[in-house]
């Protein structure tokens, strides 16, 4: 799985990870999430290091931003060719991919969503579990 598809789906899955689902859901999301943990961090300790590398400095050091709309900054660059390079290893860095095995559930296991005391499953949460459902033909 490229690590921009990992970085998606833990992020998806925290978002859905406090939710009441059947014990089967809640196992398999949890052990997806610890498994992918560790890559989060390793992919945002090597994005850090990229922006680090490329990225303009203010005068204290800290990496400089430049506010391109209202409540919404971009990183300064010295130079278009930083940005390019920037660009390119962060593009390669999310390219990558890592050998991961996913906690998948059947689609009957949704079924139970439907009994009082669980989560009514909405769009969202679905593509969210998208990529751990075996659907059914």
């Amino acid at each position: 799985m490229k690590y921009a598809d990992i970085e998606k789906n833990y992020k998806a899955l925290e978002g859905i990870a406090t939710k009441q689902f059947p014990r089967k859901m809640v196992t398999a999301i949890a052990r997806n999430l610890s498994k992918m943990k560790p890559i989060v961090e390793e992919v945002g300790n090597q994005r850090r290091d990229i922006t680090q590398k490329y990225a303009q400095k203010k005068e204290d050091g800290n990496i400089d931003y430049v506010q391109i709309a209202d409540g919404l900054f971009s990183i300064k660059f010295e130079s278009a060719d930083d940005k390019q390079k920037y660009e390119s290893e962060i593009a390669e860095l999310l390219d990558m991919e890592e050998d991961i095995e996913v906690i998948k559930i059947e689609e009957s296991v949704l079924d139970m969503l439907d009994i009082d005391g669980y989560d009514k499953l909405t769009a969202k949460d679905e593509i969210a579990l998208e990529f751990m459902i075996n659907y059914e033909p």
